[in-house]
């Protein structure tokens, strides 16, 4: 069972990949690692929000 989890997620994390190729398009990955930094940046400030947000909330 557990090899059958792995396949799955070695298939999910290749679609992944397949799928950033296809966003990333003729983008150098140079600058393509600014633009995935960019997101995760927003992804950490906007998960911090949240939490303030649900903390006010909570008072």
């Amino acid at each position: 069972m557990a090899s059958a989890d792995n396949a799955a997620d070695l298939c999910i994390e290749a679609s992944l990949f397949k799928t950033a190729d296809k966003l990333r398009g003729n983008m150098e990955p140079s600058d393509y690692t600014h633009v995935a930094l960019g997101l995760i940046f927003l992804k950490h400030i906007s998960d911090g929000f949240e939490l303030k947000r649900q903390a006010l909330l909570a008072e």
